[in-house]
Order: structure tokens, then C-alpha cells, then sequence
């Protein structure tokens, strides 16, 4: 009986797997004629996997793997290695992801990947590396991701990252770094997300990362850093996305002159404990390009106009999580681009007169999770983008009438959560509106017929009273049902 091809190389691939991990394993090498015999076999590169998990091994002598060219795939998590010869992986020619994570390895050789040319990811966390020398990754100039967290780190030399021009995704956290050498990523014009939280950094280098990045997400939170160099970013006129994590170091304040290069910058995420007070006046002020705007998890308690002074073509502001307690009619003043507004999960009590007048062109505000009791007659008046209002979760009982005065492309309220009994009537402006009840303890009286005789509502929730209507659903109520003296 005839074998196709396919079948022929499936069944190659399982002789490998077995043989390769049993005899790493046992420390013996892999035979000529075995590659040779394997590599006669069109088999693709890219399906060449071997998995040695979980074997005990304690260490990777010179040229256990050198017969394994068509290797792509190599494993070697979990188990008890401790030396890696520097001339281990030689003969790995196709290799591009090694898993070396969950050992001992307290020690890499300078040059010990310099032949592994086509690694694109290297997986080094949960060891015992406790520096990172010069040479140490020589010859990765294609390697894209490196995990290497969970270590003892503390020193990082010169030029370890030097040539790396394809690095794009580089794992540091929980180590013991106190500090990083400039220039250390200036050849990482790739690089997009940088995680170095959870170390014992006092400062960041100043140019440490290169001018030519144009999204870059930098996590430096848990550290004891007391201070951030003025010229952190200094050249980066190219970058458009920066995600910035200072959260739970030593940090007073940020330098006004920060973000100053960053003239390209269309979003900005700015994640701090810092309060108002801590950012200096006309820290933004430089961003006249910012569309996309994240400031989350800080302190800050208010909001001064000058925060977001020459900020006038931002469309997204998102705020939550910033512990603010008040704002002021003006704090938004020069944002008249601004089409979405996310204010939730703060502890507001209350809200000025004035507060969106001039946000010509919101479409969505949401102030969910919030302590709101009462809110202004003007707060959504005359906003004819106006179309989505998320009121969730706060301690409303009453809407003023006017409240959504001339704002005629509303269409969803959610009012999730609040202390509403009776739903005392108010304006609706547009018709078909969505309207949110659930987790309010409705009243189905006549007091809620007007909302009966909007025949357009859609509405969601359910009856608390009177007991004969315990758990029906609004939309399925009738004006008999509460007792209204008209039908339709």
C-alpha cells in the first residue's frame, strides 16, 4: 500500500519528537545519518517542532542540537537546566522561537545565540540570570519578542540591546534593576511595548529609546523612581502613540517640559497616582496634534482649564479611575473637537452649571459609577451631536425636566442602578430613545404613565410596585396596568 507524501512527513515529525527528546535528554548526540535521513524528506521548515519539556535535564552542552537544521521550534521549559555551553544551539540554522523559561540558568555566555540568525522570539523568564552583558544577544538582529522577567537582574551592560533593530516586545518586570544605561534601546526602532515594572529603578535614562519609534507602551510602575529626565523623549517628533505607566513610584511631580518633542503625538495614555497639583501647568500644552487623550488611575481630584490649555483638536478624553471629587465649569472650555467624554468610576457628587456648553460636537458622555445625587437643568442642553449618556450607577431619583433641551440625536440614556421610584417626567426630545431602569426599584403608578405614552421608548427594567406587578417587565406593561386614565 502506497503512502502519500503528507502522511509520510507526519509520521517523521512524531519520530523526531520522540527520538530528539529522548536522546537530549539522556546526553547523547544525534547522528549524521539520522539528519541526513530526515532532511531527504521535503518536509516544511515551519512544522519542524521539538519538544523536550519536562525531562530533568541540567544542562545543554556544545552541539547536542547541531544536527537539527530544519528545527523551527525548540522546548526546553521546565526543566532543571543550569549550564548552556556557548556553543549549545549551534546548527539550529531555521530556529525562531526557543523556550528556556522555568529553569536554573544563572549564566549566558557572550555569542551563545550569535549563529541563531533567524530567531524572532526567546523566551528566558523564571531563572536565575542575575546580569545581562555585552554580547549576550549578538547576532538576534531579527528577534522580535524577549521575555526575560523574572530573574534576579540588577545590571544591564552597554550595548546588550545593540543591532536589535527588530525588538519590538522586551519583558523585563520583577527583577532587580536599579538602573538602565543610556542609549540602552536606541537601536530599537521597532520596539512597541517595553514592561520594566517591579524593579528598584531610581530614574530612567534620558534618549534611551530611539527617535524613530512611532508607538512605543512603556510600563515603569512599582519602581522608586523620584524623578523623570526632562529629555526622557527628546527627538521622538515621530511618535503618534505613547502609553506611559508611572503608577506607585517616588514621583512629586513630572518636568513641564516632558512631552515637549512630541508634536506628532496623536494619543496619549498617562497612567499616575500623581493629584492635579503635581502636573505642571502647560504640561500638555505642546500636544497641538493629540486627537486621543487616557489620563487613569491618578489622584487628581479636580481639573484645572489649564490641564488641557491648546489642546483644541482632541476628540476622546477618557478620565476614569482619577479620583476626582470636583469639577469646574471651565474645565473643558477649549475642547470643542471633543466628541467623546468618559468621566466614570470617580467619586463626583455633584456638577457645575456651564460644564459642557461649549461641546458643540460631544456624542457620548459617561459619568457611570459615580456619586452623583443631582445633576444641573443645562448639562445637556443644545448639544445636537449629542446621542449616547451613560448615568449608571450613581444616586440619582429625579432628572430636571429641560434637561436634554434642543439635543435632538439622542438616543440612549442609562440610568442603571440609581435610587429612582417614580420616574417623574421630563423632556425627550427624540423619540425612539433607549432607556436604561434596571436596578431601580420602579413604582409602576400612574406618576409613570408618561413614559407609557411614548410609544417610541424602548424601554428596560422591571416593576418593584405594587405587588401585583413585582417583576414585570416595563416594555410590557400597559397604561391599564398603571392605572392611567387615557390609552392609546
Amino acid at each position: 500500500m502506497l503512502f502519500a507524501e503528507p502522511y509520510i512527513s507526519r509520521l517523521l515529525r512524531i519520530i523526531l519528537f520522540i527520538l530528539t527528546s529522548q536522546i537530549v535528554a539522556s546526553g547523547w548526540e544525534l547522528s549524521s545519518e539520522y539528519e541526513t535521513n530526515i532532511t531527504n524528506v521535503n518536509i516544511p521548515a515551519e512544522e519542524i517542532k521539538v519538544n523536550i519539556q519536562y525531562t530533568q535535564i541540567s544542562s545543554l552542552p556544545a552541539g547536542v542540537f547541531r544536527h537539527l537544521k530544519l528545527c523551527t521550534k525548540l522546548y526546553l521549559q521546565y526543566n532543571q537546566i543550569q549550564n548552556v555551553d556557548r556553543d549549545a544551539f549551534l546548527g539550529l540554522e531555521s530556529l525562531g522561537y526557543l523556550w528556556l523559561s522555568a529553569n536554573q540558568i544563572a549564566h549566558l555566555h557572550p555569542g551563545t545565540f550569535r549563529n541563531n540568525t533567524h530567531l524572532t522570539n526567546l523566551y528566558l523568564q523564571y531563572n536565575k540570570l542575575t546580569e545581562l552583558v555585552r554580547g549576550t544577544f549578538e547576532g538576534l538582529s531579527n528577534l522580535k519578542t524577549l521575555y526575560i522577567y523574572y530573574n534576579f537582574i540588577s545590571f544591564i551592560g552597554e550595548d546588550v540591546f545593540a543591532g536589535m533593530v527588530r525588538l519590538s516586545n522586551v519583558h523585563l518586570a520583577f527583577n532587580k534593576l536599579k538602573e538602565l544605561p543610556v542609549n540602552v534601546f536606541k537601536d530599537a526602532m521597532s520596539l512597541s511595548k517595553l514592561r520594566i515594572y517591579d524593579n528598584e529603578l531610581s530614574s530612567l535614562p534620558k534618549n534611551m529609546l530611539s527617535e524613530r519609534l512611532q508607538y512605543i507602551i512603556i510600563h515603569t510602575h512599582n519602581n522608586q523612581l523620584s524623578a523623570l529626565a526632562c529629555d526622557l523623549f527628546s527627538g521622538m517628533q515621530k511618535l503618534k502613540h505613547l502609553e506611559f505607566d508611572i503608577r506607585n513610584n517616588r514621583l512629586a511631580s513630572v518636568p513641564n517640559m516632558l512631552f515637549r518633542d512630541l508634536n506628532s503625538l496623536n494619543e496619549l495614555k498617562l497612567h499616575s497616582d500623581l493629584t492635579i497639583d503635581d502636573l505642571p501647568t502647560g504640561l500638555m500644552s505642546g500636544l497641538s496634534n493629540l486627537h486621543k487623550m487616557v489620563i487613569s488611575r491618578s489622584r487628581m481630584n479636580g481639573i484645572s482649564s489649564d490641564l488641557f490649555r491648546n489642546l483644541t483638536s482632541i476628540e476622546f478624553l477618557d478620565l476614569h479611575s482619577c479620583n476626582l471629587m470636583s469639577l469646574s465649569h471651565d474645565s473643558f472650555k477649549d475642547l470643542k473637537e471633543l466628541s467623546e467624554l468618559i468621566l466614570s468610576d470617580n467619586l463626583l457628587e455633584s456638577l457645575p452649571n456651564g460644564l459642557m456648553r461649549n461641546l458643540v460636537k460631544i456624542r457620548k458622555v459617561n459619568l457611570g459609577n459615580n456619586r452623583l445625587k443631582f445633576l444641573p437643568e443645562d448639562l445637556f442642553q443644545d448639544l445636537p451631536e449629542l446621542s449616547d449618556i451613560f448615568l449608571n450607577d450613581n444616586r440619582l431619583s429625579k432628572l430636571p425636566w429641560n434637561i436634554f433641551k434642543n439635543s435632538t440625536q439622542l438616543k440612549y440614556i442609562d440610568l442603571e442602578n440609581n435610587l429612582f421610584h417614580i420616574l417623574e417626567e421630563f423632556e425627550i426630545p427624540q423619540k425612539s430613545v433607549e432607556l436604561k431602569l434596571e436596578g431601580n426599584a420602579v413604582s409602576c403608578m400612574s406618576e409613570m404613565c408618561w413614559v407609557l405614552y411614548h410609544d417610541q421608548l424602548k424601554l428596560s427594567g422591571s416593576c418593584h410596585n405594587p405587588p401585583h406587578l413585582v417583576g414585570k417587565a416595563l416594555h410590557e406593561a400597559s397604561l391599564f396596568n398603571f392605572g392611567c386614565s387615557r390609552s392609546f
